[in-house]
């Protein structure tokens, strides 16, 4: 529990009290407070884990509402650092997809993949202006560069999260975001 005046430094502070506990659960984990995660959704992306090969995961895809439409944020056209294509790839014969967004506002893993890499947050490329880089460092995915990658199946409609406020799609800023369904035909 940490004090209320801490602001936006709580998810960082989160991550280094899951550092310090990480043998006293089963499954470790950061989200932001304006996602969604079902009950359903998180036993889909456990369910993929158990077949993955250990040094993968299940990932998640967020999506915004506009419209009666799902766009997923993850997957949007822009300039700049990040390469939002799909990759595909085959882990123990099932079809899978990586995306290389390392900030998706939400991590899940086991605590034995965890511990097979380096449990620590770095921000890597472009520096971002405080607070906003507090939250950035700590939604960061912690695996890449660091040997655990997150893998989606190419069936992703049960491990998709509802991002609440639904306030980037509407300010896209230049950004294209593909619908569900826009991106489930192109893979």
């Amino acid at each position: 529990v940490h004090r209320p005046d801490v602001g936006t430094m709580l998810p960082r502070l989160t991550v280094m009290d899951l550092r310090h506990h990480i043998h006293e659960y089963d499954w470790l984990g950061f989200m932001e407070n304006d996602l969604l995660l079902t009950e359903e959704t998180f036993a889909e992306m456990m369910a993929h884990d158990r077949r993955l090969p250990p040094e993968w995961v299940c990932g998640l895809l967020r999506y915004e509402e506009l419209d009666g439409e799902r766009y997923l944020m993850d997957c949007a056209t822009i300039g700049g650092e990040h390469d939002w294509r799909p990759h595909q790839l085959t882990l123990a014969g099932t079809r899978y997809f990586t995306l290389e967004n390392v900030h998706q506002g939400c991590w899940f893993a086991d605590r034995e993949r965890l511990r097979s890499i380096r449990f620590r947050f770095r921000m890597l490329g472009r520096t971002l202006e405080a607070p906003a880089s507090n939250v950035y460092r700590s939604a960061r995915w912690p695996g890449k560069p660091w040997g655990l990658g997150r893998a989606i199946p190419q069936e992703f409609s049960h491990l998709l999260i509802h991002h609440l406020p639904d306030k980037y799609i509407r300010k896209a800023d230049g950004m294209e975001y593909p619908t569900v369904d826009e991106f489930a035909a192109v893979l």
